[in-house]
């Protein structure tokens, strides 16, 4: 059996001290010059060193019952963003009725080997399984806990993945092509704008493809303008759609997400475009907030809930050895039609 790697270890072969490999992994690395701080980074890669994160302050007869949820956000983004208040509701419902409990792990992608090195650390006693969001391209953090033999459902597709995780998604692909057949079919829209969401997660791809997907089955040429990316966390939506109402001929269909429907809004308004006549517009997934909203909306109907509680379901197959069935599921989306898009 392999021995251990020890934080001593990852000190001599750097060179330094064991408090400065200790201060790097906590983060303290202001006092750590940037040449250290990437031969640290390597021999923490080369060694496949794990912290020891379960002599922490977590007291044993909770270590078998906790299942981290992980998500590359801040936890201003977690907490305000809809998707991840209705699918983290599912989720907790789900582990009580299992007797888990939960902790949420926000995750710095730009820190990604010291986000690998806490989670792994986590999974020698302190968790029983993790639940992953928005998982990339090639995601180091897969293939990390893959190594670990620690039970994981990662919220996305997951068929080009060399793992043996579960996945488990909504078919965004599907429901992207559903809002962009109805424009052309049903409004005779052919210039559609589609705000894509964040650039290099799975999920944004899948949207993408069956926006290309659905133009090319009606013989509409793609214009590469009109698929809009995030970059980070916050997207300047007002000013992004009114570049778009200003050009001559202005797009009259947009996909757009739920997050930017105030700011959309408004840029329509103060170009003194009518909604539901002017511009048309389909929400990519609607989660429902308030009693009231100031229009009927068109949306992606997604059950988000539901995924969170198949999600849980999976994982505890996985943590109690039973067997999964389907390997992975993906759950169907439903075009709901209002007076947004002109309905």
């Amino acid at each position: 059996m392999k021995k251990p790697v020890k934080l001593a270890d990852v000190a001599k072969l750097v060179g330094v001290s064991q408090a400065t490999v200790s201060n790097y992994l906590n983060g303290r690395t202001n006092r750590i010059s940037e040449s250290v701080r990437i031969r640290i980074k390597e021999a923490i890669e080369e060694l496949d060193y794990i912290p020891n994160m379960a002599a922490r302050s977590v007291s044993s007869k909770n270590k078998d019952n906790t299942i981290a949820i992980v998500v590359p956000h801040s936890p201003a983004y977690i907490f305000y963003n809809t998707f991840y208040s209705r699918v983290l509701e599912g989720i907790g419902d789900a582990l009580n009725t299992f007797g888990y409990r939960t902790i949420i792990i926000p995750m710095d992608r730009k820190n990604i080997t010291e986000s690998i090195a806490y989670i792994r650390g986590l999974s020698l006693g302190m968790i029983a399984g993790v639940l992953l969001f928005n998982i990339e391209e090639q995601d180091p953090l897969l293939k990390a806990l893959n190594r670990s033999h620690i039970p994981v459902v990662a919220f996305g597709y997951g068929e080009d993945y060399e793992t043996d995780l579960s996945f488990i998604a909504t078919d965004h692909g599907d429901g992207i092509r559903q809002a962009v057949k109805h424009f052309i079919e049903k409004h005779n829209a052919r210039d559609i704008v589609f705000y894509a969401g964040l650039h290099g997660i799975r999920i944004t791809h899948q949207r993408v493809d069956g926006y290309k997907s659905a133009l090319d089955a009606y013989n509409i040429p793609i214009n590469q303008e009109n698929i809009v990316f995030a970059h980070g966390e916050r997207f300047d939506c007002y000013s992004v759609t009114k570049m778009f109402l200003s050009r001559p001929g202005i797009p009259k269909a947009f996909i757009i997400s739920q997050a930017d429907t105030n700011s959309f809004i408004r840029a329509v308004r103060d170009s003194s475009l009518i909604i539901g006549k002017d511009v048309l517009f389909i929400l990519d997934e609607y989660f429902p907030i308030n009693s009231y909203e100031r229009y009927e909306y068109s949306y992606l109907k997604t059950p988000v809930y539901d995924l969170g509680v198949q999600g849980v379901e999976r994982l505890m197959k996985i943590i109690m050895k039973e067997p999964l069935g389907t390997e992975n599921s993906l759950f169907p989306v439903q075009l709901v039609v209002n007076e947004t898009c002109g309905c």
